[in-house]
């Protein structure tokens, strides 16, 4: 595993780096690889508006963005299973009873709106413009 430098540490030698101070005297004050050095420099340098890129905190923002889409599809996964196993015990029940019985168009009545539910909580802080998806919640939590 790669090793890891404080995060003050690190931001003090791309500071030092990007005042002119070259990559080989660090690596020679420091011990950390150049190459290392290097990828922060040019890392640096995008957070500074130097160069063009993905800053740290936009590269951040997008892992949190598809962890939450990856959470809200395997959400969305189970209550589509819940509805298709309550579809067909409907259907079964049709077929060997002739008619739907109260409890089925009850269960199915609280899948679409559990299904509503966990659509509305997911996205309305987006539509509000918070900017971030919410966390935290389980569709057990509903």
């Amino acid at each position: 595993m790669p090793r890891q430098y404080p995060t003050v540490f690190r931001q003090g030698l791309v500071d030092r780096m990007l005042a002119g101070e070259s990559v080989v005297s660090l690596v020679a004050e420091t011990g950390v690889p150049e190459q290392t050095l290097r990828r922060w420099k040019a890392q640096g340098r995008v957070g500074a508006g130097l160069a063009e890129g993905v800053t740290s905190s936009e590269s951040q923002a997008l892992r949190d963005a598809h962890r939450w889409i990856k959470e809200f599809e395997d959400e969305l996964a189970l209550v589509k299973a819940a509805l298709r196993s309550l579809t067909l015990r409907r259907w079964w029940t049709q077929k060997t009873a002739g008619r739907r019985g109260r409890t089925d168009r009850a269960a199915i009545r609280f899948a679409r709106q559990l299904v509503l539910q966990v659509f509305l909580d997911r996205l309305s802080p987006i539509a509000r413009g918070c900017g971030h998806p919410p966390t935290g919640r389980s569709a057990g939590s509903y």
